[in-house]
């Protein structure tokens, strides 16, 4: 399962980079055709994470409430108060999946919340979770990858 969060972390670094090699401007718009940005599909891996690992364990996310509801499936920048923090973002790029590593290694994930996932499958364990995330966030690398071809 550590194998499964060292892609994770690979990931998040490319992640990372493009939120160091795009302008704000950049990670903001929002070409026809789409609903929302890379600042918003960035967000989103990372609170996306949260909950699919921590949330349904029953343990307290690494990130607020505020991060939660900007980011969560079915929300838009449209609706958020302000920029979100991108410092903030890159940090957790990098930070939460090495507490993820730590938290796992503890043997924190004692419990986990069956969940129905949007695309199908059914997660029974922090270890399926932790699957799926890898899938999820490479989904929305690749919706990334298509938004940064069309604000460069």
């Amino acid at each position: 399962m550590e194998h499964a969060i060292e892609q994770l972390q690979l990931t998040r670094r490319s992640l990372r980079k493009v939120l160091q090699e795009l302008s704000l401007e950049q990670m903001l718009t929002i070409p026809d055709g789409f609903r929302n940005n890379i600042l918003w599909n960035i967000g989103h891996v990372v609170v996306s994470q949260q909950g699919l690992h921590y949330r349904l364990s029953g343990l307290p996310l690494y990130v607020s409430q505020e991060q939660v509801e900007q980011f969560r499936r079915g929300s838009e920048p449209a609706g958020w108060n302000g920029v979100p923090d991108v410092g903030l973002l890159e940090r957790q790029l990098t930070e939460l999946p090495e507490r993820l590593l730590v938290d796992y290694r503890a043997r924190r994930f004692e419990q986990y919340t069956e969940f129905s996932t949007f695309t199908g499958p059914v997660l029974r364990s922090i270890e399926e979770a932790i699957v799926f995330n890898n899938y999820h966030e490479g989904y929305h690398s690749g919706i990334i990858t298509a938004l940064r071809r069309l604000v460069m």
